[in-house]
């Protein structure tokens, strides 16, 4: 039976580490500013171990692939469409078609640019 994807949104995403314990990371994000590129962590996707490529380091907290997006409302609409993207015709898709799905897997920094270059 493949998982279930639960999307969600929020300030951090929940996961479990290699040694099952519970973990949250935070999302991120700086505007560009003067010389300064903006600095953006918007989104993650992790699943539940099924994908023969997971390595078992960020797993999710049920038997689903869980993508978390952030709710900051600074974040530019074009920055959520890009990791919207991302998250769910990249990563996620991926992760159930049993394929390597993370950064810098083969094959991934292709079809996520490839996503990107569809939003102006």
């Amino acid at each position: 039976m493949e998982p279930v994807v639960e999307v969600s949104t929020g300030s951090t995403f929940t996961y479990l580490d290699a040694q099952g314990n519970k973990q949250t990371e935070s999302f991120m994000y700086s505007p560009a500013t003067g010389d300064l590129p903006a600095s953006i962590f918007l989104g993650y996707t992790v699943g539940p171990g099924s994908n023969p490529h997971d390595t078992g380091t960020f797993l999710s907290t049920n038997a689903s692939v869980q993508v978390t997006l952030t709710s900051d409302p600074r974040v530019p609409s074009v920055e959520m469409q890009r990791t919207t993207a991302e998250e769910l015709y990249g990563h996620a898709l991926l992760y159930l078609a049993g394929k390597p799905f993370k950064h810098p897997d083969p094959g991934v920094e292709e079809l996520i640019k490839a996503l990107h270059g569809r939003y102006p």
